[in-house]
């Protein structure tokens, strides 16, 4: 089974998201034994924040994947009406969508 998850990270330098994403990383290999096998680092489309997208082969609990979501700094907000929802959607828009 293929596990993707999935983060926004909105107003964060690049090379922060970076040193962020390594060290989630290593924290889920060493608390939870979660191989990643993949990791893509994106620009935002507004430059001024990433997409984080780190991929494993193993089945992940949602406790796990919520934290891993947390911890890489996506929108609590979104990461909020998951939980509401008691399952991720972990969608990534390639531009804004605005309601107004």
């Amino acid at each position: 089974m293929n596990t993707r998850i999935t983060a926004d990270i909105d107003n964060t330098p690049l090379s922060v998201v970076k040193m962020r994403t390594i060290a989630i990383i290593n924290y889920l290999h060493d608390k939870f034994n979660i191989e990643i096998d993949r990791k893509e680092i994106r620009k935002s489309s507004r430059g001024k924040g990433a997409h984080v997208i780190l991929f494993t082969q193993q089945k992940l609990k949602k406790h796990v994947l919520f934290l891993a979501r947390f911890l890489l700094g996506d929108d609590h907000k979104r990461i909020k009406m998951d939980l509401k929802r008691r399952r991720p959607k972990q969608y990534l828009f390639k531009k804004k969508i605005s309601l107004r």
